[in-house]
C-alpha cells in the first residue's frame, strides 16, 4: 500500500512538472485557409476580440494561437496557457436530461 502512494505521489509530481515545462506553443502552417483564419482573428483581437482557437486535422495541429489580451488594464496578452471562466452550462443539461428521464 506504502508502495502504491508513493508511486501515486512521483507520477503527480511528474504530471505537475511536465504540465509545467510542456507550455503549448504557438503554431500556424503555411495554409492558405489557415492564414485567412489567422488573419481574421488577429483583426477580431484588435477590436476587442480575446480567445483562442486549436485546429486540427487528421491529427495534425494546423492553428494554435491565442488572441487579444487577458488584462485590459494592464495590457497582458493572452497565452494558450491562460484558462477561461465560463458559465454554467451544466445546469440546462441536467434540467433536460431530467426531463427526458421523467417524460415530459
Amino acid at each position: 500500500m506504502r508502495f502504491i502512494m508513493t508511486l501515486g505521489g512521483l507520477l503527480a509530481v511528474s504530471a505537475a512538472l511536465l504540465a509545467e515545462t510542456a507550455k503549448p506553443v504557438p503554431v500556424v502552417v503555411d495554409d492558405a485557409h489557415i492564414r485567412a483564419i489567422d488573419d481574421h482573428l488577429t483583426r477580431a483581437a484588435k477590436r476587442g476580440m480575446n480567445g483562442s482557437i486549436l485546429i486540427r486535422r487528421h491529427g495534425e495541429v494546423l492553428l494554435r494561437k491565442a488572441y487579444g489580451v487577458r488584462d485590459r488594464e494592464n495590457g497582458e496578452p493572452l497565452r494558450l496557457e491562460h484558462g477561461f471562466t465560463i458559465g454554467s452550462i451544466v445546469k440546462p443539461i441536467n434540467a433536460v436530461g431530467i426531463l427526458k428521464l421523467d417524460g415530459s
